[in-house]
């Protein structure tokens, strides 16, 4: 994996921890938890989906970029013949 996509992910990662860290620091302690601090888990997750979209376009850019995608064999493969065999069945009116 090229060094610049993982320390892209490391870092982005390392916010939604610094967020997860900040909202049990705030949220401290036992009884209910106030409803306002729940907009930091909510960054958290809205971060870390970013997270994973950012790693997976970087890294997927940089294989589509390669000719390796021609060495990759498909499981779920068939002919044109079978393909007009499968009947999808649609609802009754």
């Amino acid at each position: 994996m090229k060094p610049e996509i993982q320390n892209s992910f490391n870092g982005n990662l390392e916010h939604v921890e610094h967020l997860v860290a900040l909202y049990e620091t705030v949220t401290a302690g036992s009884g209910r938890r106030p409803v306002n601090t729940s907009d930091i888990l909510r960054s958290a997750v809205v971060s870390l989906h970013a997270t994973l979209e950012v790693f997976l376009r970087s890294f997927l850019k940089g294989i589509l970029a390669t000719d390796e995608l021609n060495n990759v064999e498909f499981i779920f493969t068939s002919t044109p013949e079978e393909d007009a065999a499968v009947s999808i069945p649609t609802s009754a009116a």
